[in-house]
């Protein structure tokens, strides 16, 4: 407001003794009073703005592993290991080359009050994500779906509005193969990048023009390899996770879409 005024009064006086003309200066008033009186509306509209922007193109959440030492803390984000559960009748199976029933890999938990503020995960409750990426973290089994959409309940998704007492690590597969958790680190990030991530848009376009505007990334996953696990999509390829939006918002996981890439 301070700003806006003395620019009025500074072009004022240039319309008075530089141009001699008094008509200009009082225009020159007229329009900067106007200006200094609609300020706040114009910054509030602008914050408006930049919301509906930041909204638009879908900011993405990075997300930073770092190898933990012993289990994970019960409510804590990590990749692998085993999941912290409510319940274990919640772990998801598929079936093995023979059609046998056979747990699904787990991927993630998410604690959704760890994640940077944003309009379309919950603010609170646990997020599991598990999926047929055995073969691309090198266990002996055959790869079912290569590149391009994956089969439906390839990767799987549910929430949870539990609090952490209420959890249980719950694991069925032997010890000795488990790769140790890692805990995650979760920062806002570019619209598109590489990495892990949640939300944001595909880090390839061709993925985006697979999938219906109504479709959004929820889940990120890229090829690593760092001493504790490699996970690997084929020649430096990625894993994108999609789901609609309206589900998104209404939170229900059970209709996901994987869709695989090769660099």
């Amino acid at each position: 407001m301070m700003f806006a005024t003395a620019i009025l009064f500074l072009l004022a006086y240039l319309g008075t003794k530089v141009r001699k003309k008094t008509l200009i200066s009082l225009v020159y008033t007229y329009i900067f009073t106007i200006f200094a009186s609609i300020w706040p509306a114009y910054r509030a509209l602008a914050v408006i703005f930049l919301d509906d922007y930041k909204e638009k193109v879908r900011m993405g959440i990075n997300m930073h592993l770092e190898p933990l030492k012993a289990e994970a803390p019960l409510g804590s984000s990590y990749f692998w290991d085993a999941p912290q559960l409510p319940d274990s009748s919640l772990y998801p199976f598929t079936t093995d080359e023979n059609q046998q029933p056979y747990p699904m890999q787990f991927i993630c938990q998410i604690n959704c009050a760890h994640l940077p503020k944003n309009s379309l995960l919950p603010a609170q409750g646990m997020l599991y994500f598990f999926g047929e990426v055995d073969y691309f973290l090198g266990y002996d089994v055959k790869d079912p779906n290569g590149l391009g959409v994956w089969a439906d309940n390839s990767v799987r998704a549910f929430y949870c509005d539990v609090a952490p007492e209420q959890l249980k690590r719950v694991n069925l597969f032997n010890e000795d193969d488990m790769i140790v958790p890692h805990s995650i680190t979760f920062e806002e990030g570019m619209v598109r990048d590489m990495g892990f991530r949640l939300l944001g848009k595909p880090y390839e376009e061709e993925v985006d023009d697979s999938f219906d505007k109504e479709w959004v990334q929820l889940l990120q996953l890229d090829t690593e390899e760092n001493g504790y696990f490699d996970l690997r999509f084929y020649d430096m390829g990625l894993l994108y996770v999609m789901i609609e939006r309206d589900r998104l918002l209404r939170r229900d996981f059970s209709h996901l879409r994987a869709f695989m890439t090769s660099l």
